[in-house]
């Protein structure tokens, strides 16, 4: 179940990571672009913007009832003012995903 947790919180992160894709509507979304601004898609194994938010969308969708519990931790990444520190907090979360 923990498993599960971070995997959907890794995709979220992802999506999170890459800002430069979309209009950041959703946390999965933001978290993507924000991985994308901080150099760090191709270090979480994700060749493009919209290939991290598919992802981490599918893995936010089978969080079933931990989906908010992943989403707040996505926010909290978000939260982080600079990219090391965004990174830091989205690499476990990327690195538990199947």
């Amino acid at each position: 179940m923990l498993k599960t947790l971070w995997t959907v919180t890794a995709a979220g992160l992802l999506a999170l990571c890459m800002t430069g894709c979309g209009g950041g509507s959703d946390v999965v979304t933001d978290a993507c672009n924000k991985a994308s601004t901080c150099g760090s898609l191709s270090q979480m194994g994700f060749s493009s913007v919209s290939d991290c938010v598919n992802q981490g969308k599918a893995a936010l969708n089978s969080a079933g009832s931990q989906k908010s519990t992943v989403e707040n931790e996505i926010s909290a990444c978000l939260k982080k003012a600079d990219c090391p520190a965004f990174n830091s907090c989205v690499a476990p979360l990327v690195s538990s995903m199947p």
